[in-house]
């Protein structure tokens, strides 16, 4: 038999259960409470969220929707339920819609799809829609629809496309395998095929050889560090090529977008320039003349065999040589203000000067050179050629010689008339003066007384005889001192006013030419030339003298001398007659050597030809032009003085 509990414990006992009884009630109540207030918010977040909620029944009804899936459609929340969704599909998007409900259906994964959706007002909506399976209490399963708007964000990537379109860059979209994905027209047009064409291909369907090895090897790359540049030959199936230059990089996971430039004329031109090169290589190699190219300073950075030759080095030595040191040091300053000059002008350079190699053998050349500018103006460098004349220097001397001596042939009665006549005046002058000095000196001797009036006088006579006599002797000696000058070489050039070239071969001409034609002087100012004073008398000496001979006999003829600027930069000489001309095959032939149209032992026919001589040396031409019955002109022209000494 138990023991009897007291009354008192059991109340106690009875007590504490109904104390955790009501705690427990009041737990379950907070519970509840909290329990309410969750599905509240959840409430709030479902019907407030940003993006729409839909759930579909298996037949695609509306069964439920949140406030924004009601606004994306167009339609009251209340209004909603039951309405197929199917309706709302744009019918472009109708097919993608069915083959999405198809794959929720065959398993429990999220699927995705982006839509046109038609709302009730005929609004068109771009949704991107996210679908999922759901099993629920009853026996059919509902089709969760997550919706969200992408209606702005196509209009972008529409704008952008619109740009893509029209880019005249070609743009190509390729996977992680390298195979074409999508283009803009200009790549289609680049290839020559269609859209659906390129998207069987792959990047290497384009390439050959070395180029389809580097663009593996740079999509490699690409999928590596995101970003390529490069250049390759696309082979079109056409059987066209074309260099593209390429710039690749990643857009998405599996993304990549090449921009691709046709560059086929620039490797087109680099071709040609490269051959152009060669070529010039293979000439610069094999001219007699030199050339060289230096820098901003004269350094040497190309020269030529025929240069190097001139300047007695070898290649190797080359870029050791600044220009300046190779020129002959009594050359160096006044060829340094010429082509300073030129520099400042604008203008091309041309002189002759000395060069002097290590070895001191001295080379007299012939050099044209300018001066490379870069785009702001700046001297980046220059280039030119040199001549080597020092054989045909000393045979142009020689024949210079030559020539001055045969024109001197043809002066030499002018001159002997123009010495006579003052020799034979002084002859003159003195025999009278001794005759009167005899009378003087027998009046002195005499013992008659002297008439001191008569004595001056005769005196007076005597002085007077003698300063004609004085007069005539220095007229002479001023002829046989020009005579000298005439003939003697004259190589140093020197700033010369032409029309004083030409006033002083009058000396000769009014006494050679006057018993046939009158000469006539036309001459305007012009610019100094740097020319030999001596070649240039000899020059209008045998141009008159020539013109003199083109005259017919039995008439006296007009022989004009003109002077005035020529071409750009140039000055001219002209003489024409007005004789009996040359006929086509004359004046073809007219500056040859040895050419004459004289009787024989009437001429040489070196005159002309020395004088065009002469006139290349300069710098600068001699021309003819003759009319049949009118006569002929001959026109020189000399370069201004911006040239160096000769």
């Amino acid at each position: 038999m138990s023991p009897k509990v007291p009354a008192s414990v059991l109340q106690h006992e009875l007590d504490v259960h109904r104390i955790e009884l009501e705690m427990q009630n009041e737990e379950l109540a907070r519970a509840q409470v909290a329990l309410e207030v969750s599905r509240d918010r959840y409430v709030d977040l479902y019907a407030s969220a940003p993006v729409g909620y839909l759930t579909l029944s298996e037949d695609g009804r509306i069964q439920d929707s949140n406030l924004t899936g009601s606004a994306l459609l167009g339609v009251e929340r209340g209004r909603l339920r039951g309405r197929g969704f199917a309706g709302f599909v744009a019918p472009e998007s109708l097919a993608r819609w069915g083959a999405l409900r198809s794959e929720v259906q065959k398993d429990a994964e999220r699927h995705s799809c982006d839509l046109a959706l038609r709302r009730d007002d005929g609004a068109i909506l771009h949704a991107h829609l996210v679908c999922q399976l759901q099993a629920s209490g009853d026996a059919e399963s509902a089709l969760r629809v997550v919706l969200t708007d992408v209606t702005e964000q196509r209009r972008a990537e529409a704008k952008v496309r619109t740009y893509v379109d029209l880019a005249p860059a070609a743009l190509f979209v390729a996977n992680g395998r390298g195979r074409f994905v999508d283009c803009n027209p200009a790549a289609l047009e680049l290839l020559g095929i269609s859209a659906a064409t390129l998207r069987s291909m792959s990047i290497t369907d384009l390439l050959e050889g070395p180029d389809r090895v580097q663009a593996l090897r740079d999509f490699g790359s690409l999928v590596q560090n995101g970003k390529l540049e490069s250049e390759y030959q696309l082979v079109r199936p056409d059987g066209w090529r074309a260099w593209v230059a390429v710039r690749a990089v990643k857009i998405a996971d599996d993304r990549y977008m090449a921009f691709c430039l046709d560059v086929t004329e620039r490797h087109l031109a680099e071709q040609k320039l490269q051959e152009s090169e060669s070529r010039f290589r293979v000439l610069a190699n094999q001219t007699p003349v030199g050339i060289y190219r230096a820098g901003p300073r004269g350094e040497v950075e190309y020269l030529n065999p025929a240069g190097l030759r001139m300047f007695g080095l070898t290649e190797a030595e080359t870029y050791n040589v600044v220009l300046q040191e190779a020129i002959h040091p009594d050359d160096r300053e006044w060829l340094s203000r010429a082509w300073e000059e030129s520099v400042s002008s604008g203008m091309a350079f041309g002189g002759v000067y000395r060069l002097l190699d290590r070895a001191g053998k001295e080379t007299w050349v012939r050099a044209a050179g300018t001066a490379v500018r870069d785009e702001a103006g700046a001297v980046v460098g220059y280039v030119g050629a040199l001549m080597d004349i020092t054989e045909s220097r000393a045979l142009q001397a020689q024949v210079a010689v030559s020539s001055r001596l045969a024109a001197m042939g043809t002066l030499v009665a002018g001159v002997a008339h123009e010495i006579n006549n003052p020799l034979a005046g002084g002859m003159a002058c003195q025999a009278l003066a001794v005759q009167e000095s005899q009378k003087i000196a027998e009046l002195l001797r005499g013992g008659d007384p002297l008439d001191r009036q008569a004595l001056v006088r005769s005196v007076d006579t005597v002085i007077e005889l003698l300063d004609r006599a004085q007069g005539d002797g220095m007229s002479i000696s001023r002829i046989v001192k020009d005579l000298a000058a005439f003939g003697r070489p004259d190589a140093q050039r020197a700033p010369v006013r032409i029309s004083a070239a030409v006033e002083a071969a009058m000396r000769w001409l009014g006494v050679s030419v006057g018993d046939v034609a009158t000469i006539r002087l036309v001459l305007e100012q012009t610019p100094d030339v740097l020319a030999s004073a001596g070649q240039l008398e000899q020059v209008i000496v045998n141009l008159v003298t020539n013109a003199a001979h083109a005259i017919p006999q039995g008439r006296r003829g007009e022989i004009t001398i003109r002077t005035g600027p020529g071409a750009e930069g140039m000055v001219r000489l002209e003489v024409a007659d007005d004789g009996a001309g040359m006929t086509p095959e004359i004046l073809e032939h007219v500056f040859d050597p040895f050419f004459t149209t004289r009787a024989e032992g009437k001429g040489t026919g070196l005159g002309l030809a020395i004088c065009h001589a002469i006139a290349t040396a300069h710098g600068g031409t001699l021309t003819a032009t003759s009319v049949i019955g009118k006569g002929s002109t001959f026109r020189m022209e000399l370069p201004a003085a911006l040239t160096s000494p000769d």
